[in-house]
Formats: C-alpha cells, structure tokens, sequence
C-alpha cells in the first residue's frame, strides 16, 4: 500500500473565519467542522481537497483553528442577518431559523495525516 501524503495545513485566524468558509464552501448543501483533541490542545477543522495536484489525484489540505478549550455544544450557531456584527455561539440546539446552524463532529482520534 501506498504511503498517505500528509495534508498540507492551513491555520486561520479564528473560529469565525473556519464559520464562514465552510458556509461559503457548502452553500445550502450543508456542512460540519470536525473538532479534536490532540495532546491537550482543541482543534476545529475541515478538509479540502485541491484536484489534479501535479502526480497526485489531489492535494489534501487541513484548514483549521485551535480553540481555547473544548466547545461546548452539537453546533454553532452563525447569524449575519439584521445585526451589525456577526455572531457565532455554541448550542446544542437549533436557536432560531435566521441562524445557520453548522454540526460540530467530535474526533474521537485524529488520523497522523490530517493534524500533525
């Protein structure tokens, strides 16, 4: 078998930037934010892929965030509309239908290609 390349990191500057990329990456498709601990640190990620990448089928790329400390909640709650600043809240429920909701996936272990 094949060695798995490791996927190329990109850190953003925070958790709102990981929001809007993903609800712009997925327009009404739906989308989710993976989140993991990796040796006492937590993480938000997604993965993209880059296609036809010189030899390889396509260039993984990990985007990610690190977080202060594990988010509490199923989602996060994105809203843009009517207020002035965009707000961004972990729940665990749906908070209202103005809002876009995004799942957060819990990692119970991250593969060494992904985040390493």
């Amino acid at each position: 078998m094949d060695e798995i390349p490791i996927a190329q990191k990109m850190q953003l500057d925070g958790i709102g930037e990981l929001v809007r990329l993903v609800i712009s990456s997925t327009q009404n498709r739906g989308g989710h934010i993976y989140i993991a601990e990796k040796e006492g640190r937590y993480y938000a990620f997604v993965t993209h892929l880059i296609p036809s990448w010189y030899s390889l089928k396509g260039l993984p790329v990990t985007v990610f965030v690190e977080l202060e400390g594990e988010p509490k909640g199923k989602f996060i709650s994105y809203t843009a509309q009517g207020t002035k600043e965009e707000q961004l809240e972990f729940t665990d429920a749906f908070k209202d239908s103005m809002s876009i909701h995004i799942p957060l996936i819990r990692v119970k272990e991250v593969p060494g290609f992904i985040l390493s």
